[in-house]
C-alpha cells in the first residue's frame, strides 16, 4: 500500500478517557499501539479499513470531504468504538 495513503491516517485516537492508540507507519505497514500494549501490524483489506492479523480487530478510518482523517472506528467482534485523532 502506498506510503502517503498510510501517512493520512498516522496520530493519536482518543476512544474514551482511559482507552487511546497511536498509529504511525513502520516499514511501509500500519501499526497500531493501544497506550499501555503491544504494537500490532494492521492488514489493508481497503484504502481506509484496516485489520489486525493476531487479533479479531479492525480499524476503519472515516475520511472527510477535504480527504483528511479526523476519527477510527474500532471494530472488534460485533461492537464499535469511535475515536477522535488528536
Amino acid at each position: 500500500m502506498d506510503s502517503l495513503l498510510l501517512k493520512k491516517y498516522v496520530g493519536h485516537y482518543v476512544f474514551t478517557p482511559t482507552f487511546s492508540m497511536d498509529i504511525t507507519v513502520e516499514e511501509g505497514k500500519l501499526v497500531a499501539q493501544p497506550v499501555g500494549q503491544p504494537k500490532t501490524v494492521m492488514l489493508a483489506e481497503k484504502d481506509n479499513y484496516f485489520c489486525a492479523l493476531e487479533k479479531d480487530a479492525c480499524l476503519e478510518f472515516l475520511i472527510n470531504e477535504t480527504g483528511s482523517c479526523n476519527e477510527a472506528v474500532l471494530h472488534q467482534g460485533s461492537s464499535e468504538h469511535h475515536g477522535k485523532r488528536q
